[in-house]
């Protein structure tokens, strides 16, 4: 029997050797207020610092990754492969890249083999 929570630490090991942190930040939309049409309260952010891959979709012809993720590449567009764990990529979410560009998650999929997240797959644009 394979044992996919060693593989998904292992998998993460190697993300992080061979990567570069990302800084993420989640911007939830806060509580509405449907008597005065307005959001009352502050919306909470989340912040999370990922080890992440990158890779430029628009160097692969046909690969895995544009299988699995559904969504027409566009010029600028990047690829992130992220450690499972901690974070779970949701639309949206901000990516910060070490050299300042910034980024909004478009897509993702994760693989998960067994019902464990061994890592996610994220197409992100400016």
């Amino acid at each position: 029997m394979v044992d996919y929570i060693s593989m998904s630490v292992d998998v993460s090991a190697l993300i992080a050797e061979v990567g570069v942190q990302v800084q993420v930040t989640r911007k939830s939309a806060g509580i509405y207020d449907e008597i005065s049409q307005k959001t009352i309260s502050p919306a909470p952010t989340e912040e999370f610092l990922v080890s992440a891959v990158l890779d430029n979709p628009t160097t692969r012809s046909n690969s895995y990754i544009s299988e699995k993720i559904q969504t027409l590449f566009k010029s600028g567009d990047q690829i992130l492969i992220m450690v499972s764990g901690v974070y779970s990529p949701e639309p949206l979410d901000k990516i910060l890249l070490p050299n300042g560009e910034i980024f909004r998650v478009i897509e993702s999929d994760s693989v998960r083999p067994g019902g464990v997240d061994i890592l996610h797959m994220v197409l992100a644009r400016k």
